[in-house]
């Protein structure tokens, strides 16, 4: 274990040293799987010792790779980024300039899929259209001139009544949604390109607004599916949200 540890460390790149993690994770479960076998044949009197101390290493290493694999979502943060001076002031549209871009164009924009402790998803009745009156994860439209960063802290501070900032979160992908209306009606349709992000949060630390949703309620993953209620565009990202929560739970 502390060889591959070590050569991973030393290949220069998180890549490699991510792939020697995993290669001593192995070995860390071979020898557990050697110490229950010379247990059963009474070869060793200090079990519980030993495996508490693999039990404390598997827990010291998983943290290690999570950290490493969160790494792999790397942003350019806002003071060193190229384009600095152009994300300072986010401009919004007029009423018509934004109904000109609807017919014309895709948006572009962000949802929170919000996870609890008991691997709950929060959702909200939503207000306004499309997709009136169904229950939605909270989002929202990224403005022109905001960089990504920004818009992450902005969307959850009105969303969900807290700031987050994009590098607690992790991306899910990108998803097409198509809607037959819009918020001007049903005479133009809206087409949406989401960058959808997962996030665990305690529910105690939500405050959450009233202005998109009129009521919230926290939803089972297995459930969510086969709930008509639940909007389609909140149930695209269920297989990335399920090996995401699979990843997570083996670390």
């Amino acid at each position: 274990m502390p060889s591959n540890i070590a050569e991973g460390a030393a290949r220069g790149s998180d890549a490699d040293f991510l792939r020697f993690l995993f290669i001593s994770r192995g070995s860390l479960s071979e020898m557990e799987t050697q110490l229950l076998i010379a247990r059963n044949l009474g070869f060793v009197n200090e079990f519980q010792e030993i495996s508490e101390l693999i039990e404390n290493t598997f827990a010291q290493l998983g943290g290690l790779i999570k950290h490493l694999e969160y790494k792999k979502m790397t942003y350019v943060r806002e003071e060193d980024a190229p384009y600095n001076n152009f994300t300072k002031g986010a401009s919004l549209l007029t009423e018509e300039n934004f109904k000109q871009v609807v017919q014309n164009a895709p948006l572009f924009s962000m949802d929170l899929v919000v996870v609890n402790s008991s691997s709950e998803i929060l959702v909200g009745e939503r207000l306004n259209a499309p997709a009136k009156g169904y229950w939605f994860v909270p989002g929202g439209r990224i403005y022109k001139n905001e960089s990504l960063e920004n818009a992450f802290k902005r969307i959850s501070k009105a969303e969900l009544g807290i700031e987050i900032e994009r590098k607690q979160a992790w991306l899910l992908g990108l998803f097409d949604h198509f809607y037959e209306d819009s918020f001007f009606g049903a005479d133009i349709s809206t087409h949406y390109i989401n960058a959808t992000h997962v996030i665990r949060l305690s529910e105690q630390k939500l405050s959450l607004p009233n202005e998109q949703h009129s009521r919230y309620r926290w939803i089972e993953l297995d459930r969510l599916m086969d709930d008509s209620q639940v909007h389609k565009f909140s149930k695209v990202f269920l297989s990335a949200l399920k090996r995401y929560i699979q990843k997570e739970n083996k670390l």
